[in-house]
């Protein structure tokens, strides 16, 4: 008989199938019903079907040890999908986070709208108190540690991104503490942890943590990379098309297939806005072609229209704002100094 743990208290006693606390290397042929009784003891109430072949018959086998504050699991069997339902979640809500390590096969987890796939040595981070599927392969073994979300240092926000995202094995804080949280399987060999179990649990926790901190890091350098990527983009972009009237966030975010929301962000994270970054190089062209001799015989209306500015009254508002006069003043005075001529290396009046 199967009895469930209280699910509010990572260190209850669990009570589960003497067949399934033999030494996990393959799982055991049981009913799915009383599978689903052992996940719920070992974790938090789920639903689990068998994959592949039908069959009553669901392969699983489960290990379970309390390190103080932290609990792990040790699981394995055949092909199975797992889930934690919206309805379980009301049912019972203990606010447990889990990070799975894979030791053989794959795990698909999902949750969040994002999916994570583990080979042996990745592991990956859910949260019980959102929904979330998991879909093992054949011949599967895996490492869950499980504990309550008030240990977690890792702040709300990170944790809530960092679900569903593989932690590889072959890189970096990964790389690193994935042999220490794989090499947890060892625990389950000693007999008596009355003395170390509390400072490992601790121990695991913090390693943890740390890993997450530091995906935090990088992925927020790389989003600041990224960013700055888009907005030297997006400038080069708006150079290149000043002279097209219909120049606007909406039609500069949709050519780089963003939301003209981010757009917006982005710029005033630089202390500006799209729309003054426009009027601004708008107007100094303006300004350029009215101190260029080339283009004297133009009407002020067409050096406007030339960079987009199709409104003569608008443009000639704009331009006193930003040079202290209007356009066609500014050309007038420029017409009225003398020519200059470059004389071993200085501009000179012609006398």
């Amino acid at each position: 008989m199967i009895h469930s743990a209280a699910v509010d208290d990572p260190t209850a006693a669990l009570f589960v199938p003497a067949q399934l606390q033999s030494r996990p290397r393959a799982g055991f042929p049981i009913t799915t019903d009383a599978w689903v009784a052992a996940l719920g003891s070992a974790f938090v109430p789920l639903v689990a079907a068998k994959r592949g072949e039908p069959g009553d018959l669901i392969e699983g086998s489960l290990r379970t040890k309390a390190l103080g504050n932290v609990r792990l699991n040790a699981v394995c069997g055949g092909e199975q999908e797992v889930h934690r339902t919206r309805r379980a979640i009301k049912r019972a809500d203990p606010g447990y986070l889990k990070v799975t390590v894979q030791v053989a096969g794959t795990t698909l987890l999902e949750q969040n709208g994002r999916e994570a796939v583990l080979h042996p040595g990745d592991f990956v981070l859910h949260d019980t108190s959102v929904p979330y599927r998991l879909r093992t392969g054949r011949d599967f073994r895996a490492l869950v540690v499980m504990f309550p979300r008030r240990l977690w240092t890792v702040p709300e926000g990170v944790t809530r991104e960092r679900t569903a995202v593989t932690v590889s094995s072959r890189s970096g804080l990964g790389g690193i503490f994935s042999p220490f949280l794989s090499g947890l399987r060892s625990v389950f060999e000693e007999p008596d942890l009355a003395y170390g179990g509390d400072a490992l649990g601790a121990a695991v926790l913090t390693s943890l943590a740390a890993v997450y901190d530091e995906a935090d890091r990088h992925a927020t350098e790389h989003e600041l990379s990224t960013a700055r990527d888009l907005v030297g983009r997006v400038h080069v972009y708006i150079e290149a098309h000043l002279g097209d009237p219909d120049l606007a966030p909406v039609s500069i975010a949709s050519a780089h297939h963003i939301s003209v929301r981010y757009l917006h962000r982005l710029f005033e994270e630089e202390g500006q806005s799209v729309a003054s970054v426009i009027r601004r190089r708008r107007l100094e062209r303006c300004r350029l072609d009215l101190a260029d001799h080339r283009h004297d015989h133009k009407p002020v209306s067409a050096v406007a229209a030339r960079w987009g500015l199709t409104n003569a009254a608008y443009f000639s508002r704009l331009f006193k704002e930003a040079y202290g006069q209007s356009p066609t003043d500014y050309r007038r005075a420029l017409s009225e100094e003398p020519p200059r001529v470059v004389v071993h290396g200085f501009n000179t009046p012609v006398r």
